[in-house]
């Protein structure tokens, strides 16, 4: 709801199951996840206005502290894809 916004609603919902194959399921709800809106005051009165004669849709933010986050972040992105390589066989280039 804020990238993208020029390709519809229709690409949007084309990310998620449809009605029937996620019922099928036994799935109760479904969603998205990303801190990416949260700086954006705006975007809460977009996903409302998207989808007008629904219920109100449900935003949830759950914060961490930021040091734990910050570490876990540094270690998937950075020690984790290393170490990765490391163990089959990469051999880094010379500095």
């Amino acid at each position: 709801f804020k990238y993208y916004t020029d390709l519809g609603m229709k690409w949007y919902l084309s990310h998620f199951p449809t009605t029937s194959s996620f019922l099928s399921t036994g799935h109760l709800i479904t969603g998205e996840a990303s801190p990416g809106y949260l700086p954006y005051p705006d975007v809460p009165k977009k996903i409302r206005d998207a989808m007008p004669g629904t219920s109100a849709p449900r935003i949830l933010v759950i914060g961490r502290e930021p040091l734990d986050r910050a570490y876990s972040s540094y270690n998937y992105n950075y020690v984790e894809p290393a170490l990765k390589k490391l163990r089959v066989g990469y051999h880094f280039p010379d500095l």
